[in-house]
Formats: C-alpha cells, structure tokens, sequence
C-alpha cells in the first residue's frame, strides 16, 4: 500500500499553489537529476560550499543534453527584504473555509497547500519512475517538504516578476523526453496509469525549472548554498502544518526522512498515530548531562537554556528555563508561535490539561520562537497560560529540534528522553494519549 496515494484528490487546484523542488540544472547542458531539498534538521547535514550543486535529489537517473535557457531578466533581491503578507487564521476561520480542514496539509505566509498539491508530487514521482522504469526510493515525507519548500521559492520569486518563456519549458521536457529515449506518448500513458492529469503535470514540471532557476541565482548573488538559501526562506516564513501533514510528520522524530511510496503503510488521519517507543528503564537523573542527544524517539532531547517571558505575575527574579530544570519528571514541551492558527487552536486545550497536569507530575513547557517579548507576554495574558514559556528569539533551539512548522510538540519522559513528536494542533484525546506514554508505571 502507498503512504500517500490514498489522499483524498482535490482537483480544484489553486493556482499559486505548485508542487516542488527537482533539479533541472539548466546552464549549457541541462541536467536531471531526481533529488529534493534534503529534509533533515539543519544541523544534521552539511552546508555545502558556493557554488556546489544545490542538494535537490529527484527519482530519476540523470541524463544530459542540450537546451536554451530562456528567462526573464531576474530581479536579484535579499531573502530578508522580501516581505509578505502574513495573514493568520483564527481557529473559527478555519473551520468557515471552502477547503476541508483534513484536506489542509500546511498554511505557508497564508497560502493554502492542499493534499491534492501533495498528491501531484506523489504522482508525478511515480509516472517518471515508470517512463524511465527506474524504482522510486523516497518518502510521504520528503514529498511534504518539497511542497513546502519549493512554494516558498516560487513566492520569493514571484516578488520580484521572476518568470521563465514557456517555449524554454516546453523545450526542456521534450528535451528530456528524446534524452531518456521515450516520448509524449509515453508520457501520457504513465501519467494515465497514476491518474495525474496533463495539466497538472505541466504545472509541476514548469515550477520545477523556475524554482531551481530562481534559487540558484539567489544563492549565487548572495554567495551562499543551496541550502542556506532555503534555510533563510524558511526561517523569514510563516509555516503551519494543518490537520493532513500532522500523520505524516507525527510517526518519526527524524524530519522529513527518506521516502518510498511503493512500500510505506498507508496513512489513515482518523487512525491514532502508531509511535514505535524504546523500552522505558529506570535510570539517573545525571545520566542526561552524559547522553548523546538528538531529535529520534528514544533520544535524549537536546539541551537548551532560554530566558523566559514574563508577565505581571512572573517574579523578576525568574531563573532561565532549562531541560535541566526539568529533569525528573516528564514534560510537553511545545514549539509555538501568536501568529499560527492552529497553535492558537490547541492553547485551551494546553492551558486546561497543565492546569491538571501538576497532581500528575508532569511539566508543561512552552517555547515561543522568534516573536518579541511584548508579543507573547499580550498572548500569554489573552489565554491565561499558566505554564512557563521560554523566548527562542532567534529560533536556534526550535532549529535544534528540527521543527520547520507550528505547532510541533515533544513529549519527554522523566529522564528527558523523546517519547513522541506531534507536529500540527493536538486534540484533547491525543494530549491525553500521549500524556499516558510519558508516565512511567509506578
């Protein structure tokens, strides 16, 4: 069974809204090569030099061969000086959308990204496995990133007018039909196979081309890499995963893992998440400052220490909060922010089981990321929250703990190791689930 095949298609596609990120290296020779942005936590894999390849992988082998580039002269600005318009949902919103909100796979600087965009990815994956009869080695996971990543280069790029000739397009996918020895004909026909319309197809192709382009101009004008480029995007963005990415990026720990849709389970939303957990066994609290961290279930959590936000009635004298401080007793630990609609989903359903949670022993953290103090301090008193907040002013824990989206959650347990990850709102009943799997057995 296919771990994304079985979306529900969604054929009314928006049109800003197009999948991502396979290299099209198009310069005297264009070269494909069926590669993504590498989805692990920035911190996990190295930065390559300027200059070097971008790290974009793609199911295909590669193939060269001549084509004309033909663009629009492009307007080269800073990632940092291309503002745009946030535009935050409250939960009531949410549920008044035309859209479905299981249908609602992540919210980027406003724009809406469906399952159906997903399902274009996954599908025009498996229709150029079939053309080139080469097997698909990726993931459910790896498709949600390069949707995500790859409409963050295209609004970057629509700032600043950046287009490509669709004479160049339709060039370069003949082009790399006659290099791989097949035709239209046969494109056709394993588009048919997975459904995909021609369209759709098209669309996913094009943005590819423009996307790699725009990118790889950015990053050279700027001298950084690839995937710097896109780390800046990303961390100058709004992202929040809605209700279709959160069985997506809930089973793991590892962010956007390596990826086969031939192989992967099929993912039903309305199942709960199945969290493969390390055996639980007692050990010293002390142990933690020795551990080998990560992000895995299982793992220690990293460290951190941030000063913590204050309101009228935080003593002055609070002391920063640290994993240390809460060793000893398990912990939710959630990565927030004021301007995510689906964290200001979860709050009262937060704010109620802390108020709980004390008999029980267990610790609610929250950690805000990259908000100004008078921000979340005015959230804070709107919501009553009565747990401890910690100011990630420059984002470099949330960076730590691979989280590319709100609201992402960690449950710890006592001696702070990694039960389970939830990346999107959580409901009561899954809180409480996962509440149950923090709490060691007496």
């Amino acid at each position: 069974m296919q771990a994304v095949t079985h979306l529900p298609r969604r054929r009314k596609a928006h049109t800003t809204l197009l999948p991502l990120l396979i290299t099209l290296a198009l310069i005297a020779l264009l070269v494909i090569a069926f590669n993504v942005w590498g989805g692990q936590a920035p911190a996990a894999r190295p930065i390559p030099a300027v200059g070097e390849e971008l790290p974009i992988n793609l199911p295909m082998p590669r193939a060269q061969f001549k084509a004309t580039v033909i663009a629009t002269p492009p307007v080269i600005a800073s990632p940092s000086t291309l503002p745009l318009e946030h535009k935050s949902l409250s939960p009531a919103t949410l549920d008044e959308m035309p859209i479905a909100a299981d249908q609602i796979v992540a919210q980027i600087n406003g724009a809406i990204l469906t399952t159906h965009d997903l399902q274009v990815i996954v599908d025009a994956d498996r229709a150029i496995a079939t053309l080139l009869n080469s097997p698909i080695n990726t993931a459910p996971t790896v498709a949600l990133e390069r949707l995500v990543n790859g409409e963050l280069v295209r609004q970057a790029a629509q700032k600043t007018n950046f287009t490509l000739d669709p004479s160049m397009i339709a060039q370069s996918l003949q082009a790399f039909l006659v290099a791989n020895q097949s035709s239209t004909a046969a494109l056709e026909a394993a588009l048919a196979e997975v459904s995909l319309t021609r369209t759709d197809f098209d669309a996913y192709f094009a943005n590819l081309l423009l996307v790699d382009r725009f990118s790889r101009l950015q990053s050279q004008q700027f001298g950084l890499s690839g995937v710097a480029y896109l780390q800046k995007l990303q961390q100058d963005a709004h992202i929040s995963f809605g209700t279709a990415a959160t069985p997506l990026l809930t089973q793991s720990t590892s962010t956007l893992a390596p990826f086969m849709p031939q192989t992967a389970p099929a993912v039903d939303a309305a199942q709960p998440v199945s969290m493969s957990v390390r055996p639980l066994t007692a050990e010293p609290v002390a142990a933690m400052n020795d551990a080998v961290r990560g992000t895995n279930i299982g793992d220690y959590a990293p460290l951190f220490t941030l000063p913590l936000a204050t309101t009228s009635s935080t003593p002055s004298n609070t002391l920063p909060l640290t994993l240390e401080g809460l060793a000893g007793q398990p912990t939710v630990l959630s990565f927030w922010t004021s301007w995510c609609p689906y964290c200001l989903r979860q709050t009262p359903i937060l704010v109620a089981a802390a108020a709980e949670a004390g008999a029980a022993g267990i610790h609610f953290v929250g950690v805000n990321v990259r908000e100004e103090q008078a921000t979340v301090q005015s959230y804070m008193t709107t919501h009553a929250m009565n747990y401890p907040i910690g100011l990630d002013s420059d984002g470099q824990i949330a960076t730590t703990y691979g989280v590319t989206g709100f609201p992402t959650t960690y449950f710890l347990d006592a001696q702070g190791r990694i039960i389970a990850r939830h990346v999107g709102a959580l409901t009561a009943e899954k809180l409480t689930e996962y509440l149950q799997q923090i709490t060691i057995p007496n």
